[in-house]
Protein backbone atom coordinates (compact mmCIF):
# COMPACT_ATOMS: atom_id res chain seq x y z
CA UNK A 1 0.00 0.00 0.00
CA UNK A 2 1.27 3.31 -0.79
CA UNK A 3 2.02 6.22 1.69
CA UNK A 4 0.26 9.07 1.94
CA UNK A 5 2.33 11.98 0.74
CA UNK A 6 2.87 14.78 3.26
CA UNK A 7 2.43 18.76 1.73
CA UNK A 8 5.28 20.44 2.11
CA UNK A 9 4.25 22.59 5.06
CA UNK A 10 3.12 19.29 6.90
CA UNK A 11 6.58 17.63 5.89
CA UNK A 12 8.80 20.55 7.50
CA UNK A 13 6.62 20.21 10.49
CA UNK A 14 7.78 16.59 10.94
CA UNK A 15 10.96 16.71 9.55
CA UNK A 16 12.06 19.77 12.23
CA UNK A 17 10.61 16.29 15.04
CA UNK A 18 12.91 13.92 13.95
CA UNK A 19 16.29 13.82 15.53
CA UNK A 20 19.25 14.08 13.42
CA UNK A 21 20.91 11.29 14.15
CA UNK A 22 18.40 9.42 12.96
CA UNK A 23 18.00 10.96 9.89
CA UNK A 24 21.55 11.52 9.03
CA UNK A 25 22.59 7.77 8.17
CA UNK A 26 18.98 6.85 6.49
CA UNK A 27 19.31 9.75 3.95
CA UNK A 28 23.34 9.79 3.98
CA UNK A 29 23.50 13.24 4.60
CA UNK A 30 24.96 15.85 6.92
CA UNK A 31 23.34 17.64 10.06
CA UNK A 32 24.90 20.88 11.08
CA UNK A 33 23.57 22.04 14.51
CA UNK A 34 24.78 25.36 15.03
CA UNK A 35 23.01 26.72 11.89
CA UNK A 36 20.45 24.19 12.17
CA UNK A 37 20.70 22.23 8.26
CA UNK A 38 21.41 19.70 6.74
CA UNK A 39 23.70 19.51 3.72
CA UNK A 40 22.14 17.01 0.82
CA UNK A 41 24.15 16.30 -1.97
CA UNK A 42 22.54 16.96 -5.44
CA UNK A 43 23.80 16.02 -8.71
CA UNK A 44 26.40 17.92 -9.01
CA UNK A 45 25.53 20.36 -5.68
CA UNK A 46 24.50 20.14 -2.77
CA UNK A 47 21.69 21.58 -1.10
CA UNK A 48 21.58 23.41 2.24
CA UNK A 49 18.21 22.23 4.19
CA UNK A 50 17.27 24.41 6.96
CA UNK A 51 15.31 24.11 9.60
CA UNK A 52 15.03 27.55 11.25
CA UNK A 53 13.80 29.02 8.26
CA UNK A 54 12.32 26.38 6.43
CA UNK A 55 14.07 26.86 3.26
CA UNK A 56 16.66 25.07 1.15
CA UNK A 57 19.21 27.01 -0.34
CA UNK A 58 22.00 25.52 -3.24
CA UNK A 59 25.46 25.36 -2.40
CA UNK A 60 26.55 24.86 -6.49
CA UNK A 61 30.26 23.53 -7.04
CA UNK A 62 29.91 23.89 -10.98
CA UNK A 63 26.75 24.93 -11.92
CA UNK A 64 23.02 26.22 -10.49
CA UNK A 65 20.63 23.56 -10.74
CA UNK A 66 18.26 24.16 -7.52
CA UNK A 67 16.31 27.30 -9.17
CA UNK A 68 15.66 25.05 -12.59
CA UNK A 69 13.61 22.37 -10.39
CA UNK A 70 12.83 23.99 -6.61
CA UNK A 71 9.06 24.32 -7.65
CA UNK A 72 8.87 20.23 -7.06
CA UNK A 73 11.87 19.69 -5.83
CA UNK A 74 11.24 21.12 -2.53
CA UNK A 75 8.74 18.16 -1.83
CA UNK A 76 10.82 15.85 -3.42
CA UNK A 77 14.15 16.54 -0.93
CA UNK A 78 11.83 16.56 2.09
CA UNK A 79 9.86 13.60 1.65
CA UNK A 80 13.45 12.20 0.64
CA UNK A 81 14.80 13.41 4.06
CA UNK A 82 12.15 11.45 6.28
CA UNK A 83 11.55 8.48 4.34
CA UNK A 84 15.15 7.62 3.14
CA UNK A 85 16.18 3.55 4.09
CA UNK A 86 19.78 2.95 4.89
CA UNK A 87 19.42 0.21 2.10
CA UNK A 88 21.83 -0.38 -0.76
CA UNK A 89 21.40 0.09 -4.45
CA UNK A 90 20.04 -3.39 -5.75
CA UNK A 91 22.01 -2.98 -8.80
CA UNK A 92 19.03 -4.02 -10.96
CA UNK A 93 18.09 -1.39 -13.09
CA UNK A 94 13.94 -1.54 -13.82
CA UNK A 95 11.66 0.77 -16.10
CA UNK A 96 9.68 2.82 -13.23
CA UNK A 97 6.27 0.99 -14.81
CA UNK A 98 7.79 -1.94 -13.33
CA UNK A 99 7.41 -0.38 -9.82
CA UNK A 100 4.66 -0.26 -7.18
CA UNK A 101 2.30 2.13 -8.42
CA UNK A 102 3.93 2.78 -11.81
CA UNK A 103 0.83 2.44 -13.75
CA UNK A 104 0.58 6.40 -13.10
CA UNK A 105 3.65 6.50 -15.84
CA UNK A 106 1.48 5.07 -18.71
CA UNK A 107 -1.10 8.05 -18.72
CA UNK A 108 -1.64 11.83 -18.69
CA UNK A 109 0.46 14.39 -17.45
CA UNK A 110 2.49 11.61 -14.99
CA UNK A 111 4.36 10.13 -18.61
CA UNK A 112 7.67 11.58 -18.60
CA UNK A 113 8.61 13.14 -21.59
CA UNK A 114 11.65 11.80 -22.88
CA UNK A 115 10.98 12.18 -26.31
CA UNK A 116 12.00 15.49 -25.85
CA UNK A 117 15.08 14.58 -24.52
CA UNK A 118 15.57 12.19 -27.87
CA UNK A 119 14.96 14.98 -29.97
CA UNK A 120 17.51 17.41 -27.99
CA UNK A 121 20.40 14.44 -28.29
CA UNK A 122 19.42 13.09 -31.68
CA UNK A 123 22.56 13.49 -32.96
CA UNK A 124 24.83 14.93 -31.07
CA UNK A 125 26.37 11.83 -28.49
CA UNK A 126 28.80 14.34 -27.30
CA UNK A 127 26.66 16.62 -25.73
CA UNK A 128 24.51 14.05 -24.37
CA UNK A 129 27.61 12.80 -22.61
CA UNK A 130 28.91 16.10 -21.28
CA UNK A 131 25.42 17.02 -19.68
CA UNK A 132 26.15 13.71 -17.71
CA UNK A 133 29.34 14.56 -16.86
CA UNK A 134 28.16 18.06 -15.52
CA UNK A 135 25.37 16.44 -13.36
CA UNK A 136 28.49 14.42 -12.13
CA UNK A 137 26.55 11.29 -13.84
CA UNK A 138 28.85 8.25 -14.14
CA UNK A 139 28.86 6.55 -17.73
CA UNK A 140 27.02 2.88 -18.61
CA UNK A 141 27.77 0.64 -21.28
CA UNK A 142 24.08 0.59 -22.90
CA UNK A 143 22.59 2.00 -26.26
CA UNK A 144 24.87 4.74 -27.74
CA UNK A 145 25.67 6.36 -24.88
CA UNK A 146 24.32 6.46 -21.18
CA UNK A 147 24.94 7.74 -17.84
CA UNK A 148 24.00 6.93 -14.18
CA UNK A 149 22.64 10.11 -12.28
CA UNK A 150 22.51 10.24 -8.41
CA UNK A 151 19.89 13.75 -7.91
CA UNK A 152 20.05 12.64 -4.17
CA UNK A 153 22.44 10.26 -2.48
CA UNK A 154 20.49 7.08 -2.63
CA UNK A 155 18.14 7.67 -5.85
CA UNK A 156 19.74 6.35 -8.87
CA UNK A 157 18.57 6.85 -12.35
CA UNK A 158 20.07 6.20 -15.67
CA UNK A 159 19.05 7.72 -18.89
CA UNK A 160 20.24 5.53 -22.18
CA UNK A 161 20.44 7.07 -25.34
CA UNK A 162 19.97 5.48 -29.20
CA UNK A 163 20.69 7.69 -31.79
CA UNK A 164 18.83 8.37 -34.54
CA UNK A 165 19.97 6.59 -37.87
CA UNK A 166 18.49 6.60 -41.22
CA UNK A 167 15.83 3.38 -40.08
CA UNK A 168 15.16 4.98 -36.63
CA UNK A 169 14.28 7.94 -34.84
CA UNK A 170 16.35 8.71 -31.82
CA UNK A 171 15.11 7.35 -28.52
CA UNK A 172 15.84 7.73 -24.78
CA UNK A 173 15.23 5.45 -21.97
CA UNK A 174 15.33 5.89 -18.05
CA UNK A 175 15.68 3.17 -15.94
CA UNK A 176 15.60 3.43 -12.00
CA UNK A 177 18.05 1.09 -9.22
CA UNK A 178 15.12 -0.86 -8.04
CA UNK A 179 15.66 -0.44 -4.65
CA UNK A 180 13.95 3.58 -5.31
CA UNK A 181 10.69 1.63 -4.02
CA UNK A 182 11.99 1.66 -0.76
CA UNK A 183 12.97 5.50 -0.43
CA UNK A 184 9.88 7.46 -2.17
CA UNK A 185 6.57 7.33 -2.24
CA UNK A 186 5.40 7.36 -5.84
CA UNK A 187 4.30 10.35 -6.86
CA UNK A 188 7.31 12.05 -5.58
CA UNK A 189 9.33 9.44 -7.44
CA UNK A 190 7.76 10.87 -10.23
CA UNK A 191 8.87 14.63 -9.42
CA UNK A 192 12.10 13.37 -8.40
CA UNK A 193 12.69 12.32 -12.19
CA UNK A 194 11.22 15.22 -13.68
CA UNK A 195 13.83 16.89 -11.97
CA UNK A 196 16.28 14.23 -13.71
CA UNK A 197 14.67 14.91 -16.97
CA UNK A 198 14.17 18.77 -16.70
CA UNK A 199 18.13 19.01 -16.17
CA UNK A 200 18.96 16.27 -18.60
CA UNK A 201 16.94 18.10 -21.41
CA UNK A 202 18.07 21.80 -21.04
Amino acid sequence: MDVPWESEKSAWDKLSLLPPEEVCPRAEVTYHPIEGFYRVKFFSSYLLVSLKDRSITEVAMEMPLWSKVKNGGSLVVLHYLLRARNIPFTCELINPLSLPGGEIYRTGYHVLPLDKVATRYATDLTGFLAKGKSLHGHPLAFGDASFMLRPLPRIAVAFVLWLENGEFPARVSLLVDSSVKEQLPPDILWLALMMCVTLVQE
